[in-house]
């Protein structure tokens, strides 16, 4: 639910901004009439706040500190997301899996991620079995 509330925020911002682009709001603009009355002074991009700030990540050994965790909190974000890789779960054990999204969960600067902000994820080959292995790996339901 509430990954659906960002986009549509994130998709009024960008809507909002198209509708300035494009000259929606000038009227003679639309028809193709140039209007010289209308002068940008400002570039009015220096002047906004961000709406909403998205980091994403990925590829992350849980075997390995996550330094760039610290970097996504310092950039304050309203969501962090996981692209995939999320962690490298080469193995048909399930316990193990578990152990390896345990070890990512327990390291800190994970804890100040997930302390932090929305954390969302997306699973790519590794995050619930072998490399590239797809419907060939056998334990992907049990993952």
């Amino acid at each position: 639910m509430n990954i659906l509330f960002i986009m549509n925020k994130f998709n009024l911002c960008l809507l909002s901004i198209s509708i300035i682009l494009t000259g929606c709001a000038n009227p003679s603009a639309q028809q193709g009439v140039y209007n010289p009355e209308v002068v940008i002074t400002d570039d009015i991009t220096q002047s906004l706040e961000p709406l909403f700030v998205i980091a994403f990540g990925s590829c992350s050994d849980e075997n390995k500190t996550q330094p760039m965790l610290d970097r996504a909190v310092d950039q304050n974000p309203d969501v962090f997301v996981y692209l995939g890789d999320n962690i490298y779960g080469d193995t048909y054990d399930m316990t193990e899996l578990k152990e390896k999204y345990d070890q990512l969960r327990s390291k800190p600067e994970f804890q100040r991620l997930w302390q932090a902000t929305q954390v969302q994820a997306t699973w790519d080959d590794h995050d619930y079995g072998w490399n590239d292995m797809g419907r060939h790996y056998t334990k992907k339901v049990e993952s």
